[in-house]
């Protein structure tokens, strides 16, 4: 017993360790050549803004059709030094931040070999790299979807201390929404939507599987229906004079799709994807396409349902967010 005990204890020590190396090798290419370059013409725009009040900071944020939370973070960074190191940190953390969860997350789903082999890819990206060393609010609104979802997942599978969950889940939502503008909204709006169509099909007889954990979906709804009503006076504010997305709320929900449906172009999709893994991207796709599958034959996603919820989550987003932004603007689409 004592020998089952100490193997458990060095394989915890083992994968702590093996995971902080990964982290260890993202810190250090973030943290490598930060202020490098100067601050370009839309970090020198967030950045003015930090001395103001937080309250100003609200509207000053939406001037750029942004939420205030990066904003805010780089407010009380500024403080500590106003130098282009330490405004941009705050991404280089974040973007550290996201790699940590995404290994979290797919330790759970999947396992530690497999979490690490992502982290180690997503350490080394370019792509990623490129957001995590910019004061503008683009790495930490990847920190909170990974954030999001790795807290729902607690709320679904978790034995005890639900509440807790149910609240970490509340929050890492709310600054999600607050994190940027169009993909979070679009992203909570897809949840919600999810939970609702898990929490009808719980109640048919060849779903049974899913009636256990029912009453963690409704809470999981209740959740992000309150954090829409917390992020509903910003994004109103930031609708209203930019109108660069939809010329009101109610718009935004409903004409904004549908015109950007009528155009839909799947290109920008695509090359979003091949830019922001390179090479790698094109050797990876079949597994990619044939891992859904795969996971559903082996019944994977009825253990797994936060699995199942991102595979259909990711392209669905996809799709509604270059749908909104082919409708509402006349500029090239940015992965």
């Amino acid at each position: 017993m004592g020998f089952l005990q100490k193997n458990e204890t060095n394989e915890d020590k083992a994968i702590l360790l093996a995971t902080l190396i990964v982290v260890l090798l993202a810190v250090l290419i973030r943290i490598h050549h930060l202020d490098f370059e100067s601050l370009f013409m839309d970090e020198l725009r967030q950045v003015s803004y930090y001395p103001h009040s937080l309250s100003q900071i609200v509207t000053d944020a939406a001037t750029q059709q942004q939420p205030p939370l990066d904003y805010w973070i780089g407010h009380f960074f500024s403080k500590l030094s106003y130098s282009d190191f330490m405004v941009r940190l705050p991404a280089a953390l974040f973007g550290v931040g996201s790699i940590l969860l995404m290994m979290l997350l797919i330790a759970k789903v999947t396992n530690w070999p497999t979490a690490w082999g992502a982290g180690i890819i997503l350490a080394v990206l370019p792509y990623h790299i490129y957001f995590s060393q910019h004061a503008r609010p683009y790495s930490i609104a990847i920190f909170f979807t990974l954030a999001t979802l790795y807290t729902l997942h607690l709320v679904i599978t978790c034995s005890r201390n639900l509440w807790i969950y149910v609240l970490l889940f509340l929050a890492t939502t709310t600054c999600f929404l607050y994190s940027r503008t169009l993909a979070p909204l679009v992203t909570v709006a897809t949840l919600t939507a999810i939970f609702l169509f898990v929490i009808v099909l719980s109640f048919t007889k060849d779903r049974q599987y899913l009636a256990g954990i029912k009453d963690r979906f409704i809470l999981a709804l209740f959740s992000v229906l309150i954090s829409l009503v917390f992020y509903f006076p910003v994004l109103n504010k930031i609708l209203s004079p930019g109108r660069r997305y939809a010329d009101s709320p109610q718009e935004f929900q409903i004409s904004t799709i549908y015109n950007g449906l009528k155009s839909l172009s799947m290109t920008p999709i695509w090359e979003s994807y091949v830019t922001q893994l390179e090479p790698l991207g094109i050797i990876i796709l079949p597994f990619i396409l044939i891992a859904p599958f795969l996971a559903w034959r082996s019944g994977t996603l009825k253990r797994n349902p936060v699995l199942s919820i991102i595979i259909l989550l990711i392209p669905t987003v996809s799709l509604i967010n270059i749908a909104i932004f082919q409708a509402k603007t006349s500029l090239p689409f940015r992965p």
